[in-house]
């Protein structure tokens, strides 16, 4: 259903004149972006806005996972990190983490290896053993952008070694899709070795890949509508190229956050007030905390930016962080997310506790929610504190694609703005640099 709202009017701190100001100078670099979407290749850095409309790579994708039997599926064990896994984990958590554990004999699932853990592997090896009766009902799908990520790698050779001891290392080895760039070392050693190969494109990079096939392929093959993710994508995309900030939620959302920024609101906080959306917010802190949290400028200049994401929950959160959140500093701008249609269900009319009634007897959980974050947002208003309002359609898979590619386009311009390059990260690549050198002088 889709068409995602971003309210605001009334509910900052700062002069919407100088929100204006903000978003008039992202004018040349829409026109930027506009051109980058036209060319319809991944030349650019923000080549990413092109992959929702790329036909092919959902083609490949579908045509890899029917190849590979995905139908006969159990388990698919998504092995990556960071933006090789979040992205996967945010849609599939929004769209079925409530599935999952209330009907045991759902399947596929899928199993996600991101950091190194030595009893989580022992208890997915076992899992596998016990649950599983042929390699066929299992599909490995090992993601890395570089095709060198440690975590990565360790972890595939250890579930790899430990499949082999049951099944042929043949029979094991036509279950593995490896996403990776083309020409990675990764990608020489899948050839070598007959594993499936999926491409990411080079300038794509991984915080910004999850409508490229290595976040696809384990959504496809779990049942997740992908092409209405792409669906809502694609609409959001040709919404966020508009210059005009009432039509443009990312410009909107860019100048709201850059402009209080300006004024010491350092700390951004999504405040989802639906569970299963948790594992976006992870997503969002990688995405804005990698593309904007920078020591230098494109100046060269140390200017240490960034704008620090949290995520919190409601209304769990609200017993145990409102209190923070009210009453401690003010350096925080908040952004409410919420659904107006999800399901909902009626408390008795008979109430089984009277003396507790507070007046929810015969309402529906959603007018209960909606109550409490209306009394929220009221709370927040009499202390001056600023937030934003955004409004999902529903929780679907359209809803969810609109909310990414609206996010990664904001943080575009928030980037652009704060004169700093969304699309590296010299600081995570200084650490990773120094694992290896610590592992290869082991």
């Amino acid at each position: 259903m889709g068409k995602l709202k971003l309210r605001y009017k009334g509910t900052l701190v700062v002069a919407e004149d100088d929100i204006s100001r903000s978003a008039n100078e992202l004018d040349s670099y829409i026109e930027s972006l506009r051109t980058v979407a036209e060319t319809e290749e991944y030349s650019a850095p923000e080549a990413s806005i092109n992959l929702p409309f790329d036909t092919e790579v959902v083609s490949r994708v579908k045509d890899v996972a029917r190849h590979i039997g995905y139908d006969h599926v159990k388990y698919i064990i998504h092995i990556g990190i960071g933006g090789s896994n979040l992205g996967v984990k945010a849609v599939y958590e929004a769209l079925q983490s409530l599935i999952d554990p209330l009907t045991h004999n759902r399947t596929p699932k899928i199993i996600f290896l991101d950091t190194i853990n030595a009893q989580t592997l022992e208890y997915l090896v076992q899992l596998l053993l016990t649950e599983v009766e042929s390699p066929e009902e299992i599909i490995i799908h090992m993601v890395s952008k570089s095709g060198t990520t440690t975590e990565t790698v360790v972890n595939a050779e250890i579930l790899y070694q430990k499949l082999t001891e049951r099944w042929e290392s043949d029979a094991v080895s036509s279950r593995i899709v490896v996403s990776t760039d083309e020409g990675s070392l990764l990608w020489s050693e899948a050839e070598r070795l007959g594993f499936y190969k999926l491409v990411t494109p080079k300038q794509v990079g991984g915080r910004y890949s999850v409508f490229s096939s290595a976040h696809l392929f384990s959504l496809f093959c779990a049942g997740v509508d992908i092409d209405e993710l792409l669906m809502g994508a694609r609409t959001m995309r040709d919404r966020c190229l508009d210059t005009n900030i009432e039509d443009s939620p990312a410009l909107a959302s860019a100048s709201i956050l850059y402009v209080h920024n300006s004024k010491g609101f350092s700390v951004h906080n999504s405040f989802f007030f639906h569970g299963e959306l948790e594992s976006l917010g992870r997503w969002y802190q990688q995405l804005i905390g990698e593309s904007i949290g920078k020591l230098k400028n494109i100046d060269g200049d140390t200017v240490r930016a960034g704008l620090t994401p949290i995520t919190s929950i409601g209304s769990t959160d609200l017993h145990s962080m409102a209190e923070l959140y009210l009453g401690g500093p003010k350096d925080k701008i908040t952004t409410f997310v919420h659904a107006s249609s999800i399901n909902t269900t009626k408390v008795p009319d008979e109430s089984l506790f009277p003396s507790l009634d507070a007046g929810f007897s015969g309402r529906s959980t959603k007018e209960i929610t909606d109550a409490i974050l209306s009394g929220t947002q009221e709370a927040y208003q009499k202390q001056h504190l600023p937030f934003m309002d955004i409004i999902l359609a529903d929780i679907s898979a359209e809803s969810v694609g609109e909310y990414m590619q609206f996010k990664m386009i904001e943080v575009m311009f928030l980037a652009h703005l704060l004169r700093v390059n969304a699309f590296d990260q010299p600081s995570v690549e200084q650490y990773k640099k120094e694992v290896r050198n610590t592992l290869g002088g082991l």
